[in-house]
């Protein structure tokens, strides 16, 4: 039978082809898609606990590794028609934990895995290697704090070194925004030296 030839007749959705329909083969009918989609997202989420549970999620598994092939495909083809719900979804995700996708993204930018920078936390102790205090700087969703941030050295880099042999430490936001202006500008380091030691302490009273 050809995709084109109409098998079905929805009331919502009108004259079906086979492509737009599921087959029963138990009960030898057609069913609308949509139709079916629909029903699907007004029925209650079942939610399973205990041993059944892990059996419904290893054999959810084992079905989607069984027809890996064809579920990629379908995925590929359909981000190829649908590029912008994809792009959105991708943005929500990301959102859900902003603070995690800026940390995985400095991970790659640098070449190094997270149990490298969790080496280089606990050397630190978890403290800014400058000040010695702990990150406040909020991240955007306004109720975390970031992580400290991984001081590398911009020499190194470009001439062609990466991973840990470019990484000097982690630095709170305050410390290294305040080195990467010393870095660039070593004079502004003395200057402010003679600055502060210009300014006369008065006597406590």
């Amino acid at each position: 039978m050809s995709n084109l030839t109409v098998v079905k007749n929805c009331k919502v959705h009108g004259e079906l082809t086979e492509g737009q329909c599921y087959y029963r083969k138990n009960r030898n009918i057609y069913e609308c898609r949509e139709c079916m989609r629909e029903s699907e997202k007004k029925r209650p989420k079942r939610e399973y606990s205990g041993a059944f549970a892990e059996y419904h999620r290893a054999h959810a598994k084992e079905w989607r590794r069984q027809n890996a092939d064809q579920l990629n495909a379908k995925i590929r083809e359909d981000r190829k028609n649908n590029p912008e719900k994809y792009r959105e979804w991708e943005r929500k995700q990301r959102y859900k934990n902003i603070e995690k996708s800026r940390y995985l993204d400095v991970l790659n930018k640098h070449g190094i895995t997270s149990e490298q920078y969790q080496q280089i936390y606990e050397k630190h102790q978890g403290l800014c290697f400058v000040c010695q205090k702990e990150e406040t700087r909020l991240s955007r969703n306004g109720i975390t704090t970031t992580r400290l941030s991984l001081d590398h050295c911009h020499l190194c880099e470009s001439r062609g070194y990466k991973g840990m042999d470019v990484i000097r430490g982690i630095l709170c936001a305050s410390c290294n925004k305040a080195i990467s202006a010393f870095e660039e500008n070593p004079e502004w380091f003395v200057r402010i030296q003679q600055y502060l030691q210009s300014h006369e302490h008065k006597d406590a009273e």
